[in-house]
C-alpha cells in the first residue's frame, strides 16, 4: 500500500475572473463574499464549476503547487498562480 500522492494535471493557464466578470446566478452562489471583497477576489472556471480561490488553503506540501481544495477525504485540487497572478494551474491530488 502506498502513501504516495499522485498529482493529475487537469488544467494550465487557466484565467482568473474578477467578481464583475461572473454571471448573477455565479454571484448568488458567493453571497458571501462582501462588497470591499468584490474587487479582490479572484475566481476560475474549471469543468463546469466556478472556484473562488479564496476557498483554497495555502498548502506547500505538494512541490509546484500553492493552495489545496479538499474534495473528498483522499482527493484534494491543488492549484498554482501562473502568468502574473492572472491564470491558475490546477491539478488533482489523489
Amino acid at each position: 500500500m502506498s502513501n504516495e500522492i499522485k498529482v493529475t494535471v487537469k488544467a494550465k493557464e487557466v484565467e482568473l475572473l474578477h467578481w464583475f466578470d461572473l454571471s448573477e446566478d455565479d454571484q448568488a452562489e458567493f453571497d458571501y463574499v462582501s462588497e470591499e471583497e468584490k474587487c479582490t477576489t479572484r475566481f476560475f472556471l474549471h469543468e463546469g464549476s466556478v472556484w473562488d480561490v479564496c476557498d483554497f488553503l495555502k498548502d506547500d506540501s505538494v512541490k509546484g503547487y500553492e493552495a489545496t481544495y479538499p474534495l473528498t477525504a483522499f482527493s484534494a485540487l491543488a492549484i498554482k498562480l501562473v502568468n502574473d497572478n492572472e491564470a491558475v494551474d490546477i491539478a488533482l491530488l489523489h
